[in-house]
């Protein structure tokens, strides 16, 4: 079940009267109302919330009270770790663009990735291989078996630097928004973090853990925008409905067929 308004309403009121969320919000240099904001802290900001000890306790008060709820983004939140947090405010505290990127060079740049010869050993050694030809969601095992295989570290690292050449835009899927270049602020491991969560999430409910209703946006919806980089930079194969997988026919022969 979906975090309805009154639901989270009710998280936030909760979350407002633990004495830790003022000492997070003086440490960072920031009203209460601006901590619990959607909007994302400056940079600046985000460097004090992440070397602050109160925002850190803060945070495991609101996993804690997280886990105790009935609805599903709230329980995902529990399974958010204080490193991945903190990667995810890196990410957000990038200015947005004025302009969203051009779908046909995102293609392309989707398409460079397909070519890149890291992409194949990644698949086969992490074992993604069959996943991704049998659009079903990756396992936590296999996840973990890309953290720690080169070949998956470096197209990673080729993937931050295709973004690295775009203008300055928007990467917009389902109605978030996120800076191409954001992509530099996030390290390998926490990206895996954050692709674990995303395919949990995919396999836990149908529709979509991340088929976000109107009421649950205004809460959750920085925690998103990462499931969103995460669904760019995998070929766009994380589907957000109940059938896994937004990559056709043809982007996977294109991606199987030998160089």
């Amino acid at each position: 079940m979906h975090c309805n308004s009154s639901g989270n309403t009710e998280y936030v009121a909760s979350a407002t009267q633990l004495p830790l969320a003022r000492a997070c919000a003086k440490a960072a240099g920031m009203s209460l109302e601006d901590v619990l904001s959607p909007m994302a802290p400056l940079p600046d900001q985000v460097q004090r919330i992440a070397a602050s000890a109160d925002c850190q306790a803060w945070f495991e008060q609101l996993q804690t009270r997280a886990k105790a709820a009935s609805c599903l983004e709230l329980q995902l939140l529990s399974q958010v770790s204080w490193d991945m947090a903190v990667a995810f405010l890196r990410v957000a505290s990038v200015p947005l663009a004025e302009t969203s990127c051009v779908e046909t060079d995102v293609q392309a740049g989707i398409s460079t990735l397909f070519r890149d010869p890291n992409l194949m050993p990644c698949l086969s050694v992490s074992g993604l291989y069959s996943t991704f030809t049998m659009r079903t969601p990756p396992t936590h095992g296999q996840l973990e078996q890309a953290r720690t295989t080169i070949y998956c570290q470096q197209l990673f690292a080729n993937a931050q630097g295709v973004a690295a050449n775009f203008p300055d835009c928007n990467i917009v899927q389902q109605g978030l928004y996120m800076n191409v270049h954001a992509l530099a602020n996030v390290s390998f491991d926490r990206f895996v973090d954050w692709g674990e969560l995303v395919a949990a999430a995919a396999s836990m409910t149908a529709p979509t853990a991340f088929a976000v209703s109107s009421s649950s946006t205004s809460l959750l919806a920085p925690f998103l925008v990462m499931a969103v980089l995460c669904s760019a930079m995998f070929g766009r194969h994380i589907h957000q409905q109940r059938s896994y997988g937004t990559s056709t026919a043809d982007e996977r022969a294109r991606l199987l067929s030998p160089p």
